[in-house]
């Protein structure tokens, strides 16, 4: 029915388009709104309260449990380090039990769902962002903590390689020791580290920018662009 009668085909990221033959099927992905960036001053890498920050729903899909026991992994290596964790969702007891029952209380902290300054200001303080999804059709919570500069590290998810081509880590699915390994690799090389924050701050620039992605798929549609 679709492709009889749709002019055009919106999906979310390019592996979606084989579920879709259709002649003007077009990839959304996503943007980001990047006029907060201007409010905010760089706080230098290791005067940062967070090693890494997580956003995204408390839901099975996005990894968060899993999150746990690599966190865990990184603690035995770096016993003091610290991962925020912004969202809400039905794992939100199961992962406060988890995080109790693993005596990563003092490592990871909860802080529910955050928007506006409260979440930039989280951004701000995080030297990371995790996004372990364990399948996602692409995901946009990363990119708006990318934004500012801060490397991503992922599962090697089919999506995420037409997603985020730069800035992000790709970890083996679904190999928790080696994430915590890549944690640590960006927490040690300060060249790394600053490689891969350029590329992530760089793709959501140029590729993300809501404005720009927004006029992309208007000229598509109405202009035939």
């Amino acid at each position: 029915m679709i492709n009889l009668f749709a002019d055009f085909v919106l999906v979310t990221s390019k592996p979606d388009t084989k579920r879709f033959p259709h002649k003007k099927t077009i990839v959304v992905q996503g943007g980001v709104d990047l006029s907060p960036l201007k409010n905010y001053q760089p706080i230098p890498v290791n005067q940062r309260h967070y090693d890494a920050c997580f956003i995204g729903r408390l839901h099975p899909q996005k990894g968060v449990l899993q999150l746990v026991d690599i966190w865990s992994l990184v603690v035995s290596q770096k016993p003091n380090s610290r991962l925020a964790i912004i969202g809400n969702g039905d794992l939100k007891n199961d992962l406060s039990r988890k995080i109790k029952n693993m005596k990563l209380q003092k490592n990871i902290t909860t802080l529910g769902f955050l928007e506006g300054q409260k979440k930039y200001e989280i951004f701000q303080n995080s030297k990371m962002v995790l996004h372990p999804a364990i399948f996602d059709s692409g995901g946009m919570a990363a990119a708006e903590a990318m934004a500012w500069g801060l490397p991503a590290i992922s599962f090697n998810l089919p999506a995420l390689k037409t997603y985020y081509p730069q800035g992000m880590i790709k970890t083996p699915c679904f190999d928790h020791a080696q994430f915590a390994k890549n944690i640590c690799r960006l927490l040690n090389d300060k060249k790394l580290y600053q490689a891969t924050s350029l590329k992530a701050s760089k793709l959501i620039i140029d590729k993300w920018n809501w404005n720009k992605k927004a006029s992309e798929i208007f000229n598509t549609i109405f202009l035939n662009q």
